[in-house]
């Protein structure tokens, strides 16, 4: 997962024209949410992983509002998962 974000980051600015677009802002605060969310899942963690996760959620929505639908993607697999 790592070397794939990292390809991703090299060819940012090839994509968006040079970057410093909000996308590319909003980058770091998915990364962490990636991070920490596949850290979390499937074991049992505290509650420090999912209040930084909020936290970033937060951050990344006041950035652009269309950023937050990872989170809501993270929301949907929890459900599913705990349904399972």
């Amino acid at each position: 997962m790592f070397g794939t974000e990292c390809l991703l980051l090299v060819s940012f600015p090839l994509v968006l024209d040079g970057g410093n677009l909000t996308e590319e802002f909003g980058l770091s605060t998915q990364f962490a949410a990636l991070y920490l969310f596949s850290r979390g899942v499937g074991r049992r963690v505290g509650l420090r992983p999912w209040l930084i996760i909020g936290f970033v959620a937060g951050c990344a929505v006041l950035l652009k509002p269309n950023l937050g639908a990872l989170w809501i993607a993270f929301g949907v697999a929890s459900i599913l998962r705990a349904t399972a």
